[in-house]
């Protein structure tokens, strides 16, 4: 039956409605106007200064998802953000090492509580100092003048409800709880999970042809884009294969990284950029033969700081950071120069700042430990600059310019500890490996993961509450995969984000 419907005079129906997010701004005008804050936080340049580099990436994680309800139209609630911010000047410097300096780099924080776009936008601007010209260029977005009011019988036929009644009734806050946010995501990550399985197809086709065709050990995907960008470098270097395939003969028995920089990576590896053009891919492959020397020298250097450390392990996080041969070389020369140099002239002046010794020409410095003293412990030579560390792990994180009479001083005084970290931490990840499994096996999971700013502890924490509480999830997560985090969020791929310390 035909329905009739009667237009009546009316106050306009934005008067009635709850607070919903006002858009004000295209996404391509949201990210044009953000590009100096994200070039600003980018956690790739933050790589020597490991937890700056997680606050901003869990910081960037929550701002993507915030914007992501604004457009979606979604509740809101109040969010705040904590940013580290590299200096405008420190874009003049290499940024090779992907990391500011320590004196080029600020803290802010502020709260996101706005549900208009533009609003929001130009507080995070504004918040980190930053030139907000750009949005105000932007002319605003009215609503439409004349909103359509129905006669009641169509709110009573499609089961809608009156905007008048929709004033009345108090705001409908969501439950922060594990059940009713997957009870509220399932759909949106289901959907994600079938776009991913149908990309996935397709990279597993072209990387195991690729694999076959070329005698690559592995090929790697080490950015932090989606499947679909994994997919089109895939493409990219099959084209480029088929067109110069006589190049590729050097990629035999090698892995081959796609990450954020091209190059050869210290263990020999073949690393091409996500971003360079083919071009340039091609230019490395040809002149792979100039890295060689550097490969080959990266153990003699080794094995010669191990020496002068007391036979300290030096080890390599591959799984963790790409680092290109050439500049873990220079990293390794530098730590060993300045070692040497250290020994040949202890007179040097250098106040501790770990025992307020003063070392001058009476009294010296530590002495060269001797061999085997520290070859139980182990060491990381990742960065140049910044301060010497001691790992949750027991490693020591050295900076290659550290003051040699300071870096000794630390990891002759902290050795114990150091060795006491490193069991405890061999027993958590035991614990850790053994309660993963449990859990992937108690809902089906295809992968369990957790984010840097996650701890062993925290870890295994979320995985024994959600084991002890089966039915709290409240949907299945058979074939899901679900990464341990700070907050609740779906990535691009389908992966679904808890927080550690989830609510019942």
């Amino acid at each position: 039956m035909a329905m009739l419907c009667r237009r009546v005079r009316f106050t306009p129906v934005m008067a009635y409605l709850p607070r919903v997010c006002s858009r004000g701004l295209t996404t391509a005008e949201v990210s044009t106007a953000l590009r100096p804050f994200y070039f600003a936080v980018h956690p790739d340049f933050f790589g020597q200064y490991p937890r700056e580099r997680a606050v901003n990436d869990t910081s960037l994680k929550k701002l993507n998802s915030y914007l992501d309800c604004l457009y979606d139209q979604h509740y809101v609630k109040p969010t705040t953000l904590t940013f580290y911010l590299r200096d405008s000047q420190d874009d003049k410097t290499n940024t090779g090492e992907a990391g500011a300096s320590s004196t080029a780099m600020s803290q802010v924080t502020f709260t996101l509580e706005s549900s208009d776009v533009r609003h929001t936008v130009h507080q995070i601007l504004k918040s980190c100092k930053m030139p907000t010209d750009f949005v105000k260029s932007i002319p605003s977005k009215g609503v439409f003048p004349r909103p359509i009011r129905w006669d009641p019988s169509y709110y009573t036929y499609y089961g809608k409800v009156p905007p008048e009644d929709i004033l009345s009734s108090k705001p409908i806050v969501k439950p922060d709880t594990l059940r009713y946010w997957l009870k509220d995501n399932m759909r949106l990550v289901y959907q994600k999970v079938k776009s991913k399985q149908q990309l996935e197809e397709e990279i597993q086709s072209l990387s195991e042809s690729l694999r076959l065709e070329l005698g690559l050990k592995d090929i790697i995907w080490h950015c932090g884009w989606g499947v679909s960008a994994y997919r089109a470098c895939l493409r990219s270097f099959s084209r480029l294969c088929e067109q110069h395939r006589s190049d590729m003969d050097i990629l035999s028995g090698r892995s081959l990284i796609f990450s954020t920089a091209t190059g050869v990576s210290r263990n020999g590896s073949i690393v091409l950029s996500s971003g360079d053009v083919p071009h340039h891919w091609l230019m490395l492959l040809g002149s792979f033969h100039t890295f060689r020397e550097v490969l080959s020298d990266l153990p003699r250097l080794e094995e010669a700081v191990s020496a002068q450390l007391g036979d300290i392990q030096i080890i390599q996080r591959e799984n963790e950071r790409v680092m290109l041969a050439e500049d873990y070389q220079t990293l390794l020369m530098r730590l060993l120069r300045s070692v040497v140099n250290y020994y040949r002239r202890r007179s040097h002046i250098f106040v501790s700042e770990y025992s307020n010794l003063h070392y001058d020409d009476d009294v010296e410095g530590p002495e060269k430990p001797a061999r085997g003293l520290l070859q139980d412990l182990q060491m990381l030579v990742e960065c140049d600059a910044g301060d010497v560390r001691l790992l949750s792990n027991g490693q020591f994180h050295v900076p290659a310019s550290y003051p040699p009479v300071l870096l000794l001083e630390y990891i002759l005084s902290k050795q114990n500890e150091a060795r006491f970290r490193h069991q405890e931490f061999l027993r958590s990840e035991e614990k850790l490996r053994e309660v993963v499994e449990k859990c992937k096996r108690e809902f089906d999971l295809a992968k369990l993961t957790k984010d840097d700013g996650v701890s062993a502890e925290q870890m295994i924490a979320c995985c024994h509450r959600l084991i002890e509480n089966p039915y709290e999830p409240g949907a299945s997560l058979q074939g899901l995969s679900l990464k341990i985090s700070q907050f609740y969020a779906v990535s691009q791929d389908g992966e679904i984000s808890i927080p550690w310390d989830w609510k019942i």
